[in-house]
Protein backbone atom coordinates (compact mmCIF):
# COMPACT_ATOMS: atom_id res chain seq x y z
CA UNK A 1 0.00 0.00 0.00
CA UNK A 2 2.93 2.27 0.93
CA UNK A 3 4.60 1.72 -2.60
CA UNK A 4 1.08 2.43 -4.65
CA UNK A 5 0.96 5.66 -2.59
CA UNK A 6 4.37 6.71 -3.42
CA UNK A 7 3.92 5.85 -7.06
CA UNK A 8 0.49 7.85 -6.55
CA UNK A 9 2.16 11.12 -5.30
CA UNK A 10 5.12 11.05 -7.77
CA UNK A 11 2.57 10.75 -11.01
CA UNK A 12 0.70 13.42 -9.34
CA UNK A 13 4.57 15.58 -8.96
CA UNK A 14 5.01 14.90 -12.20
CA UNK A 15 2.40 15.36 -14.05
CA UNK A 16 0.43 18.63 -12.17
CA UNK A 17 3.53 19.94 -10.81
CA UNK A 18 6.23 19.75 -12.62
CA UNK A 19 4.66 21.22 -15.74
CA UNK A 20 3.39 24.13 -13.93
CA UNK A 21 4.48 27.29 -15.16
CA UNK A 22 5.75 28.27 -11.61
CA UNK A 23 7.94 24.81 -11.30
CA UNK A 24 11.12 26.85 -12.98
CA UNK A 25 10.65 29.71 -10.60
CA UNK A 26 12.45 30.37 -7.34
CA UNK A 27 11.45 28.62 -4.33
CA UNK A 28 11.02 31.89 -2.31
CA UNK A 29 9.75 33.55 -5.34
CA UNK A 30 6.45 31.32 -6.16
CA UNK A 31 3.35 33.19 -4.62
CA UNK A 32 0.30 32.38 -3.04
CA UNK A 33 -1.79 33.42 -6.36
CA UNK A 34 0.18 31.19 -9.01
CA UNK A 35 0.02 28.09 -6.80
CA UNK A 36 -4.04 29.03 -6.26
CA UNK A 37 -4.51 29.45 -10.16
CA UNK A 38 -2.80 26.20 -10.72
CA UNK A 39 -5.04 24.33 -8.51
CA UNK A 40 -7.91 25.75 -10.09
CA UNK A 41 -6.66 24.58 -13.41
CA UNK A 42 -8.11 20.74 -11.45
CA UNK A 43 -11.64 22.34 -10.66
CA UNK A 44 -13.29 19.70 -12.76
CA UNK A 45 -11.28 16.94 -10.70
CA UNK A 46 -11.99 17.11 -6.85
CA UNK A 47 -9.86 14.72 -6.02
CA UNK A 48 -7.04 15.10 -7.85
CA UNK A 49 -7.28 18.79 -6.40
CA UNK A 50 -6.49 18.37 -2.98
CA UNK A 51 -3.95 15.61 -3.62
CA UNK A 52 -2.00 17.81 -5.41
CA UNK A 53 -3.07 20.69 -2.91
CA UNK A 54 -1.35 18.54 -0.02
CA UNK A 55 1.78 17.89 -2.07
CA UNK A 56 2.44 21.55 -2.44
CA UNK A 57 1.86 22.21 1.24
CA UNK A 58 4.63 19.19 1.80
CA UNK A 59 7.43 20.91 -0.56
CA UNK A 60 6.76 24.52 1.33
CA UNK A 61 6.42 22.79 4.68
CA UNK A 62 9.93 20.80 3.86
CA UNK A 63 11.49 24.72 2.51
CA UNK A 64 10.30 26.15 5.61
CA UNK A 65 11.35 23.67 7.75
CA UNK A 66 14.69 23.15 5.91
CA UNK A 67 15.88 26.73 5.60
CA UNK A 68 15.01 27.82 2.27
CA UNK A 69 12.28 29.67 2.88
CA UNK A 70 11.95 31.63 5.36
CA UNK A 71 8.18 33.22 5.00
CA UNK A 72 4.78 32.07 6.12
CA UNK A 73 3.22 29.13 3.18
CA UNK A 74 1.88 30.39 0.51
CA UNK A 75 -0.09 27.51 -0.26
CA UNK A 76 -3.71 28.92 0.79
CA UNK A 77 -6.45 26.53 2.37
CA UNK A 78 -7.95 24.74 0.48
CA UNK A 79 -11.82 26.04 1.05
CA UNK A 80 -9.94 29.39 -0.46
CA UNK A 81 -8.72 28.21 -3.68
CA UNK A 82 -12.07 28.47 -5.28
CA UNK A 83 -14.88 31.01 -5.60
CA UNK A 84 -17.73 28.61 -4.72
CA UNK A 85 -17.06 24.97 -2.95
CA UNK A 86 -16.38 22.27 -5.49
CA UNK A 87 -18.90 19.52 -5.62
CA UNK A 88 -17.23 16.16 -4.65
CA UNK A 89 -20.13 13.06 -5.01
CA UNK A 90 -18.96 9.67 -5.26
CA UNK A 91 -20.26 7.43 -7.60
CA UNK A 92 -22.92 5.89 -6.50
CA UNK A 93 -23.05 1.95 -7.47
CA UNK A 94 -25.73 0.98 -9.80
CA UNK A 95 -27.04 -1.21 -6.75
CA UNK A 96 -26.43 -2.92 -3.89
CA UNK A 97 -28.74 -5.52 -4.03
CA UNK A 98 -27.48 -9.42 -5.25
CA UNK A 99 -30.81 -10.18 -6.92
CA UNK A 100 -31.20 -6.97 -8.72
CA UNK A 101 -27.31 -7.12 -9.71
CA UNK A 102 -28.03 -10.68 -10.95
CA UNK A 103 -30.86 -9.24 -13.37
CA UNK A 104 -28.63 -6.04 -14.17
CA UNK A 105 -26.21 -8.41 -15.13
CA UNK A 106 -28.23 -10.88 -17.25
CA UNK A 107 -29.88 -7.96 -19.29
CA UNK A 108 -26.25 -6.77 -20.01
CA UNK A 109 -25.44 -10.38 -21.22
CA UNK A 110 -28.41 -10.60 -23.37
CA UNK A 111 -27.40 -7.28 -24.92
CA UNK A 112 -24.07 -8.18 -25.65
CA UNK A 113 -24.80 -12.07 -27.08
CA UNK A 114 -26.79 -10.12 -29.63
CA UNK A 115 -23.66 -8.04 -30.53
CA UNK A 116 -23.55 -5.03 -28.81
CA UNK A 117 -19.81 -4.51 -28.08
CA UNK A 118 -21.13 -1.26 -25.15
CA UNK A 119 -23.11 -3.81 -23.45
CA UNK A 120 -19.75 -6.35 -23.31
CA UNK A 121 -17.66 -3.79 -21.83
CA UNK A 122 -20.26 -3.21 -18.92
CA UNK A 123 -20.37 -7.38 -18.37
CA UNK A 124 -16.23 -6.94 -18.29
CA UNK A 125 -17.18 -4.07 -15.77
CA UNK A 126 -19.22 -6.27 -13.74
CA UNK A 127 -17.23 -9.76 -13.55
CA UNK A 128 -13.69 -7.28 -12.73
CA UNK A 129 -15.11 -4.32 -10.60
CA UNK A 130 -12.34 -2.26 -12.61
CA UNK A 131 -13.12 2.06 -13.50
CA UNK A 132 -14.65 2.36 -16.54
CA UNK A 133 -11.97 4.21 -17.53
CA UNK A 134 -9.50 1.65 -17.27
CA UNK A 135 -11.83 -1.22 -19.12
CA UNK A 136 -12.44 1.08 -22.00
CA UNK A 137 -8.86 1.53 -22.49
CA UNK A 138 -7.90 -1.94 -22.39
CA UNK A 139 -5.81 -2.74 -26.01
CA UNK A 140 -4.67 -6.71 -26.25
CA UNK A 141 -0.94 -6.14 -25.52
CA UNK A 142 -2.43 -5.87 -22.01
CA UNK A 143 -3.95 -9.78 -22.33
CA UNK A 144 -1.64 -12.27 -20.68
CA UNK A 145 -2.37 -15.67 -21.92
CA UNK A 146 0.42 -17.08 -20.04
CA UNK A 147 -0.18 -16.24 -16.86
CA UNK A 148 -4.21 -15.62 -17.32
CA UNK A 149 -4.25 -12.17 -16.19
CA UNK A 150 -5.19 -8.89 -17.68
CA UNK A 151 -2.16 -6.61 -16.39
CA UNK A 152 -2.23 -2.47 -16.22
CA UNK A 153 0.95 -0.43 -15.83
CA UNK A 154 0.74 1.91 -13.51
CA UNK A 155 0.75 4.86 -16.15
CA UNK A 156 -2.83 3.27 -17.17
CA UNK A 157 -4.20 3.74 -14.18
CA UNK A 158 -6.03 6.47 -11.69
CA UNK A 159 -3.58 5.28 -8.62
CA UNK A 160 -0.67 5.51 -10.74
CA UNK A 161 -0.19 1.93 -9.59
CA UNK A 162 -0.02 -1.81 -11.48
CA UNK A 163 -3.35 -3.70 -11.70
CA UNK A 164 -3.58 -7.19 -12.39
CA UNK A 165 -6.90 -8.75 -13.05
CA UNK A 166 -7.27 -12.49 -13.14
CA UNK A 167 -8.76 -13.70 -15.81
CA UNK A 168 -11.91 -15.55 -15.00
CA UNK A 169 -13.88 -17.95 -17.20
CA UNK A 170 -16.40 -15.00 -17.73
CA UNK A 171 -14.09 -12.75 -18.79
CA UNK A 172 -12.05 -15.09 -21.12
CA UNK A 173 -15.83 -15.85 -22.64
CA UNK A 174 -16.03 -11.82 -23.29
CA UNK A 175 -12.51 -12.30 -24.47
CA UNK A 176 -12.78 -14.71 -26.92
CA UNK A 177 -16.20 -13.00 -28.38
CA UNK A 178 -14.51 -9.89 -28.61
CA UNK A 179 -11.63 -11.53 -30.84
CA UNK A 180 -14.34 -13.08 -33.03
CA UNK A 181 -16.40 -10.06 -33.63
CA UNK A 182 -13.50 -8.58 -36.21
CA UNK A 183 -13.02 -8.39 -39.21
CA UNK A 184 -9.29 -7.72 -39.24
CA UNK A 185 -6.36 -9.06 -37.36
CA UNK A 186 -5.99 -8.15 -33.83
CA UNK A 187 -2.94 -5.43 -33.27
CA UNK A 188 -1.78 -5.60 -29.93
CA UNK A 189 -2.42 -1.28 -29.73
CA UNK A 190 -5.95 -1.90 -30.25
CA UNK A 191 -8.68 -1.90 -28.05
CA UNK A 192 -10.47 -4.62 -27.21
CA UNK A 193 -13.66 -2.52 -26.42
CA UNK A 194 -13.45 -0.50 -29.71
CA UNK A 195 -15.76 2.39 -30.64
CA UNK A 196 -17.85 -0.07 -33.81
CA UNK A 197 -18.46 3.35 -35.96
CA UNK A 198 -14.45 3.76 -36.12
CA UNK A 199 -12.75 0.63 -35.75
CA UNK A 200 -10.23 -0.95 -33.34
CA UNK A 201 -7.91 1.91 -33.32
CA UNK A 202 -10.09 3.49 -31.65
CA UNK A 203 -11.43 3.88 -27.26
CA UNK A 204 -15.28 3.40 -26.75
CA UNK A 205 -16.20 7.32 -25.24
CA UNK A 206 -16.35 7.60 -21.54
CA UNK A 207 -19.99 8.57 -21.28
CA UNK A 208 -20.37 5.17 -23.10
CA UNK A 209 -20.90 3.35 -19.81
CA UNK A 210 -23.72 5.42 -18.23
CA UNK A 211 -25.14 6.28 -21.69
CA UNK A 212 -25.73 2.19 -22.27
CA UNK A 213 -27.05 1.37 -18.77
CA UNK A 214 -29.73 3.98 -19.22
CA UNK A 215 -30.59 2.30 -23.21
CA UNK A 216 -30.76 -0.51 -21.23
CA UNK A 217 -33.57 1.00 -18.86
CA UNK A 218 -31.09 1.02 -15.46
CA UNK A 219 -31.66 4.23 -14.30
CA UNK A 220 -28.16 6.23 -12.85
CA UNK A 221 -29.90 7.24 -10.01
CA UNK A 222 -30.70 3.56 -9.19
Amino acid sequence: HRNSSVRATEYRYKNYIETAPLYGKKICDVTKLEIREELRKLRSKPQTARKVHSIYNMIFRYAIGSGYLDAVNPVPEFKFVFDRPMRETPRAAVTDDPDRFGEIVMRIRTQWESGDNGAGLLLFLAYCFTRPGEARLLQWHNVSYKDNVIKLSAEQTKTASQLIIPMSRQVAEILERQKKRRVTPIQPNDYIFFAPQRGPKYAMSDALPTVKLTQLGIPRDE
